[in-house]
């Protein structure tokens, strides 16, 4: 489980995995977004090298859109094996079957 917040003017990233729990600290949003990427570039590979693959759920909108841009930058985009990851969208709203075709339109 990943959390991310913004307090004040300092920005966490609290990395919770099987036995550990760490908080980063950035001063500004560039620093906590390098970090973000390394760890995913981390994580990425490392699962890769467990299980030959990695899987990952996207969020919409546009927060995450400069992570994404980082992560296809040639910094990061030439750390990972692309052709191994699993995508799938993540959406943490409810949303009823019965409405389902009129939010998932693109």
């Amino acid at each position: 489980m990943r959390r991310m917040d913004i307090i004040g003017l300092r920005f966490q990233l609290i990395i919770i995995n099987s036995y550990t729990m760490t908080l980063h600290i950035s001063d500004t949003v560039d620093e906590l977004l390098t970090k973000i990427a390394e760890y995913f570039v981390d994580a990425a590979n490392e699962s890769i090298g467990m299980q030959g693959r990695f899987s990952v759920a996207l969020s919409g909108g546009a927060s995450p859109e400069k992570l994404y841009e980082l992560l296809a930058s040639p910094v990061y985009c030439e750390r990972v094996d692309w052709s191994k990851g699993y995508f799938f969208l993540g959406d943490e709203r409810y949303v009823h079957l019965l409405i389902q075709p009129v939010i998932l339109r693109w």
